[in-house]
């Protein structure tokens, strides 16, 4: 059996790019300062039926879909910044293009649209407040070669 060569990449000197759909799209800019995690993940459930042997057990999963997990800073006083893009975008279809390491040349992009989400405010005494959303990703991202 051959021996499959792994080159893991790390999570570092990301680009998280953020465009709206409206009819007249705009840039609303790179937010890698604001975010400390980014992920975009699979959602699957099992189905398994159990029929009355041993022998008639059928598993298959459900079609996938995806959601976007981000964790930021809550800059509320500038804005423009991720936690009012959030905010104010709220039920609006968003275009994200998130690039996982700036330094890897052959690294994979992912670009995908979500309904954007809230987030919240408010944090513990004496520590850097941040909020975490999850936005359901609309369809399949793409996940393609860097630009």
């Amino acid at each position: 059996m051959t021996v499959i060569a792994v080159k893991p990449y790390i999570f570092k000197r990301p680009k998280l790019n953020i465009k709206t759909k409206a009819a007249e799209p705009a840039d609303l800019g790179d937010f890698e300062a604001h975010i400390s995690k980014a992920t975009v993940d699979p959602n699957v459930s099992i189905v398994t039926w159990q029929g009355g042997t041993p022998d008639s057990v059928f598993k298959d999963i459900t079609d996938p879909d995806w959601s976007c997990s981000l964790e930021l800073a809550q800059d509320i006083t500038t804005a423009g910044a991720l936690w009012d893009v959030l905010n104010s975008h709220v039920g609006e279809t968003l275009h994200f293009t998130l690039t996982p390491n700036l330094s890897d040349t052959s690294a994979s992009v992912a670009e995908f649209d979500v309904i954007g989400v809230p987030v919240g405010m408010g944090g513990q005494i004496g520590a850097v407040a941040t909020s975490s959303g999850t936005l359901p990703v609309l369809g399949q991202p793409d996940f393609g070669a860097a630009a």
